[in-house]
């Protein structure tokens, strides 16, 4: 069973999650390439059909292109990247919402191939990535938890570029050197902290 959401308007479920990305991910260094700038949000629709939250990913995939122009290099902007919220009850279960991540991944991927690349986060995931415990208290599993289910997509060219620059900088196991990293730091940092910190970010309605 999930925990329960409480109804909110989307520009507080957006507000929440630019906090949880400004004051979690990014203050946290759990990603070194994460900006707010070039972070672009939004809401899935309202609507029981896992086909409709299907296709409104397709087109954020296909939206993403175009956030990536010209205009974007010449401003000096880093990879773009879109996260899209799921406030929605039913998706309260991390299992419900797990069936969900995966048949956008399998559409994405029948679709564009290796061209986006999907990640997901729940307040209650439990992570299965390097360095991860199969314990579900285990402060590591903080790496893909959110204060809201959300989907992120990524241009698969951008991720390979940003995990080759952080290989060559940082040597050793590259980016899985990264995760194994964070995962230390968070477990350092513990539970109760961290579950304190992500409740900050969510400031409700």
């Amino acid at each position: 069973l999930g925990r329960e959401m409480a109804p909110r308007s989307p520009v507080a479920t957006v507000a929440t999650t630019r906090a949880w990305v400004a004051n979690f991910v990014c203050a946290l260094k759990l990603c070194p390439w994460a900006a707010l700038r070039t972070s672009h949000f939004a809401t899935a629709p309202a609507t029981a059909r896992d086909g409709a939250h299907v296709a409104f990913m397709r087109r954020q995939a296909l939206l993403l292109d175009e956030l990536r122009g010209p205009h974007a290099a010449a401003a000096g902007l880093g990879p773009p990247t879109t996260l899209v919220v799921f406030d929605d009850e039913a998706f309260a279960p991390v299992d419900a919402f797990a069936r969900l991540w995966r048949a956008v991944q399998a559409d994405l991927s029948a679709h564009r191939g290796q061209g986006i690349v999907l990640l997901a986060f729940h307040p209650e995931r439990c992570d299965a990535g390097p360095g991860c415990s199969a314990d579900p208290d285990d402060a590591g599993h903080f790496t893909v938890r959110a204060p809201l289910p959300v989907l992120q997509l990524l241009r698969g060219a951008d991720v390979d570029a940003a995990r080759a620059s952080w290989a060559a900088a940082h040597g050793g196991r590259g980016a899985w050197g990264l995760l194994e990293a964070n995962k230390r730091r968070l477990r350092a940092m513990g539970r109760p902290a961290l579950s304190q910190r992500l409740a900050g970010t969510d400031g409700g309605d």
